[in-house]
């Protein structure tokens, strides 16, 4: 059993140098998670996730190609009893 559980959350801003260097962390991420979740992409969903993913950023950011956005961690701790 697990007493004391609390959730901290942190947030930090990640600055990225260019779209394209953001584009590619998020459409080609190789850790288990996301390898899973893409797992089942078609070429043809991969390539609209990389244009949708292009023509946010470029919303957000017109004008630039470096900006930052806000990466949120949740920590979980708790003691077991």
């Amino acid at each position: 059993m697990r007493r004391d559980v609390k959730v901290h959350e942190r947030r930090r801003m990640w600055e990225w140098a260019s779209k394209e260097e953001f584009i590619t962390f998020v459409t080609k991420n190789e850790s288990p998670t996301m390898q899973a979740y893409t797992s089942r992409w078609t070429p043809e969903e991969r390539k609209d996730v990389i244009e949708k993913v292009r023509e946010i950023l470029d919303m957000e950011f017109p004008s630039t190609e470096t900006f930052q956005v806000p990466m949120i961690a949740n920590i979980v701790v708790g003691r077991k009893t």
